[in-house]
């Protein structure tokens, strides 16, 4: 699905380049400089991307002590349970099940806690990047005199167009950390 995507992209942008060739004619195709980037390696390249993944990932885990802990008393009043089976009074069997719900009920609440957390920090990165990264390319399609600047994904050939790749994510991790950057 992203590939026949990325191809009818690329075909869109072939046809408009070559149909903005034959109506505005030669001169205009002339002028037309275009620059590749690789999104994918900008993401994996980053260092504020790699970063922000890290502080995702740690949220993740500074929950997992106490999912440990819960998960053990479970263990523990299951055992305590299945040990008395026999000896337990209907109240006392009654009371240890309710306490294993309740259990299970925190270990859900935790759960959905952190994924609700890193669903929220995943997208105000998310935001935060591409925000900069639109205005890193901008800047660089400005500074270098690029009429188009593509994802290298849908180019099918690109012989002697310049990739960016680099620069960009250079320009990318120089931009201010996120937590500086202004509400909009």
């Amino acid at each position: 699905m992203k590939d026949q995507r990325c191809l009818g992209t690329a075909i869109i942008f072939a046809l408009v380049v070559l149909g903005t060739t034959i109506f505005v004619g030669a001169g205009f195709a002339a002028d037309l400089k275009i620059a590749k980037i690789n999104l994918a390696a900008v993401t994996e390249n980053s260092t504020r991307v790699k970063n922000a993944m890290e502080e995702i990932k740690k949220i993740q885990m500074e929950s997992a002590p106490k999912l440990t802990v819960l998960s053990g008393d479970i263990k523990k009043i299951e055992e305590e349970l299945k040990a008395g089976e026999a000896s337990l009074s209907k109240e006392n069997k009654e009371k240890l099940e309710n306490e294993i719900n309740t259990k299970k009920q925190e270990i859900q609440q935790e759960q959905q806690s952190v994924r609700v957390k890193v669903a929220f920090k995943q997208k105000s990165v998310s935001n935060v990047i591409r925000t900069q990264l639109k205005e890193t390319l901008e800047k660089l399609a400005k500074d270098g005199g690029y009429s188009v600047i593509m994802n290298s994904d849908v180019i099918l050939y690109s012989d002697g167009v310049p990739d960016v790749t680099e620069q960009v994510t250079k320009a990318l991790d120089a931009m201010p950390a996120m937590e500086n950057v202004p509400k909009q």
